[in-house]
C-alpha cells in the first residue's frame, strides 16, 4: 500500500495525481475522522504526511477508508487495480472468508500483479509484490491472514514486558506469569456493561424508563450512540443504535433501522458477497418538533414533539437566555414537571430541524403551513402572526445556525486517464456465503416523510448477545440478554466526503471493521 500511495503522490507523471486531487483526497480521510470506530488504532491521516504512516494505517487506508477516499478521484484504472488488491487481502484476512473466498482471491492477486505490471512498468514488479501470488498457499496451510500477522505479537509484547520485574532470567519469569495466569480461575464477569447515564433520550412514549445511557462496553468492542460507534447488525436489518435504556431491570438497546440495502461496489465482485453495503432511508425518525401557536396569544413556536401533551398542552422551559433555549430545541431536550404548561393549536410537525425553522417563519405570515400555496404571489397571507419574543430571533439568517448537509459538492478533477491496456478479464465468484443470523423482526412499508442518507457497513466476528426484538411506539427495542446477535460495524459517515469529494451520494459512507484490534497494549 505504501507504494501505491508513493506512485499517485511521488511517481512517475504517468501515474502521479494532481495536487488538487491529492488534496481532495486528504480532505476525504480527515473528513472520516469522526466517523472511525473507537478499534482502531490510529484516525486517518492527511497524504502529506505519508512518510510517517505507521503499518496500521497503511492497512486501515487498504482495507477501510481507501475505497472510500479514492472513488471519483483515481481514473477507473487505477481505482478498480487498486480494489483487485484490496478485496483479495480482505477476503483472505477474514475467517469466515478466508477459505470459501482463497482460491479466488489467489486470482484477483495474480489479476492485480499483472495490471500493476501494465499501469506502473514491468520494471516496478518488486520481490515483495511478485510475493503476494503465494499468499492464498499460506492462508491454506495455517488459515486467515490474521493467524501469521506480526499484529498481534507486536500488541501483546508491551504485556510481556511488563511481567519482567527484574533484569535477571526474563523468560523464566515470563514463563512462570504466564503459566500462573493460565492456572488460576477465571471470575464470572456480566458479558457487557451500559455506562455514561444521561436523560436526552430518545425514549418511546408510554414506556417508563427507569435510565438511560449512552454506551455499552463488552470485553471485545463499545457501542455509543455517538457517530463512528453506533452502527450495528440486528439479524439481518443494518440499524444505528440510538440509545440504550433499562426498563423494568431489563437492557435495551432503542435503534433505527435503516430500509433499503445494496451494492456499494460491483467490481471485481458484488459487495454484497462480503458483506459490504450502501444502506439508505431509516425507517423511522427518532426526532420530531412540532409547530404550535399559542391559544389566546397567538404567537408561534418551534418545540420538539415530546414537549408537546395531547394535542392541546404544551411544556414550556424557564430558561431566561436564547441560546439556551434553542439548544434543548435542538436537542430535543425531555421536558421536566416543573416546566410551566399553555395551551396549543399544533400547526405542523416534521422531522427535520431546518424545515421546522422555514415553516416557523412562514406559520407568522399565514396560518397556512400545510401547502405552499400562499408561496405563490396571486394568493396572499390570510393574516399575521406575532413573534414568540422569547424564542424567535429577528435575524434573516437563522437559516444559517444548522449547515446544509445535502449542498451539491465542488468535484475536483478526476486524475487523467492514461493510455493502458484496457482491465483483464475477472475470475468467475463463486456463491456468497449464507447469512450467520436471520431476523425474526416484522417487515416495516417505508413512510414517504423518511430522511434519507447512505454508509457502508460489513459485520464482524464480535458480537454482542441480544433477543426480544419488538416495536414500540416507532422504536425498536432488543433486550440484551441471550439469543440472537447484535454485530457491530464500522460506518464511516462521509456527507463531509461527498462534500469535498464529488461523487454523488447522500449521507454517511463507511468500511468495514477489522477483524481484530490494532490497538496497542
Amino acid at each position: 500500500m505504501r507504494r501505491l500511495l508513493k506512485f499517485w503522490t511521488k511517481g512517475p507523471l504517468r501515474t502521479r495525481l494532481g495536487p488538487r486531487v491529492v488534496k481532495a483526497i486528504s480532505v476525504k480521510c480527515l473528513g472520516l475522522r469522526t466517523y472511525i470506530p473507537s478499534e482502531f488504532a490510529r484516525k486517518p491521516r492527511d497524504l502529506k504526511d505519508i512518510d510517517r504512516w505507521k503499518a496500521t494505517e497503511f492497512r486501515e487506508f487498504l482495507l477501510y477508508t481507501g475505497p472510500v477516499a479514492l472513488l471519483g478521484s483515481l481514473c477507473d484504472e487505477l481505482y478498480h487495480n487498486f480494489m483487485l488488491l484490496s478485496i483479495a487481502m480482505l477476503l483472505l484476512l477474514n475467517p469466515r472468508y478466508c477459505l470459501h473466498y482463497c482460491q479466488y482471491a489467489h486470482e484477483l492477486l495474480v489479476l492485480f500483479v499483472q495490471h500493476y505490471g501494465q499501469l506502473y512498468g514491468q520494471d516496478m514488479i518488486t520481490y515483495n509484490v511478485h510475493g503476494l501470488v503465494h499468499l492464498s498457499d499460506e492462508v491454506k496451510q495455517f488459515g486467515s491472514l490474521d493467524n501469521i500477522s506480526c499484529f498481534p505479537f507486536e500488541n501483546y509484547l508491551g504485556q510481556l514486558k511488563r511481567k519482567v520485574r527484574k533484569p535477571s532470567s526474563p523468560l523464566e519469569q515470563v514463563i512462570r506469569r504466564i503459566s500462573e495466569q493460565s492456572q488460576s480461575h477465571e471470575t464470572s464477569v456480566k458479558p457487557f456493561a451500559l455506562r455514561k447515564p444521561h436523560c436526552g433520550g430518545p425514549i418511546p412514549r408510554e414506556v417508563l424508563v427507569s435510565s438511560e445511557y449512552k454506551e455499552l462496553q463488552t470485553n471485545k468492542y463499545t457501542l455509543n450512540i455517538a457517530a463512528g460507534n453506533n452502527c450495528v447488525q440486528i439479524g439481518s436489518h443494518i440499524a444505528l443504535v440510538r440509545n440504550f435504556c433499562t426498563i423494568d431491570q431489563n437492557d435495551y438497546v432503542v435503534y433505527e433501522r435503516f430500509a433499503r440495502r445494496e451494492d456499494f461496489f460491483q467490481y471485481p465482485l458484488p459487495s454484497s458477497h462480503i458483506g459490504v453495503y450502501k444502506v439508505s432511508h431509516t425507517l423511522y425518525s427518532m426526532t420530531s418538533y412540532a409547530i404550535v401557536i399559542f391559544t389566546g396569544q397567538g404567537e408561534v413556536a418551534l418545540v420538539p414533539e415530546v414537549w408537546c401533551i395531547g394535542t392541546d398542552l404544551c411544556y414550556w422551559p424557564p430558561y431566561k437566555t436564547m441560546l439556551r433555549f434553542e439548544k434543548a430545541v435542538h436537542s430535543c431536550q425531555p421536558p421536566s414537571e416543573q416546566w410551566s404548561k399553555h395551551k396549543i393549536r399544533i400547526l405542523s410537525t416534521t422531522d427535520s430541524y431546518e424545515k421546522a425553522c422555514r415553516l416557523v417563519r412562514k406559520a407568522e405570515d399565514t396560518s397556512d403551513i400545510q401547502t405552499d400555496a400562499n408561496d405563490n404571489p396571486a394568493n396572499p397571507p390570510c393574516r399575521k402572526r406575532k413573534r414568540r419574543s422569547r424564542y424567535i430571533s429577528d435575524s434573516d439568517e437563522s437559516d444559517d445556525t444548522v449547515p446544509n448537509e445535502f449542498a451539491e459538492p465542488s468535484s475536483p478533477p478526476p486524475c487523467p486517464s492514461p493510455s493502458l491496456l484496457s482491465l483483464p478479464l475477472l475470475p468467475i465468484v463463486p456463491p456468497a456465503l449464507p447469512p450467520t443470523s436471520d431476523t425474526r423482526s416484522v417487515s416495516l412499508p417505508l413512510p414517504s416523510h423518511t430522511p434519507s442518507g447512505t454508509t457502508i457497513s460489513s459485520p464482524d466476528n464480535d458480537r454482542v448477545p441480544s433477543t426480544v426484538t419488538g416495536m414500540c411506539d416507532d422504536y425498536w427495542f432488543l433486550a440484551l440478554a441471550k439469543g440472537t446477535y447484535v454485530v457491530k460495524l464500522a460506518c464511516v459517515c462521509a456527507f463531509y466526503v461527498t462534500r469535498h469529494a464529488g461523487y454523488k451520494t447522500s449521507r454517511p459512507n463507511g468500511t468495514t471493521e477489522p477483524s481484530h484490534s490494532d490497538k496497542r497494549n
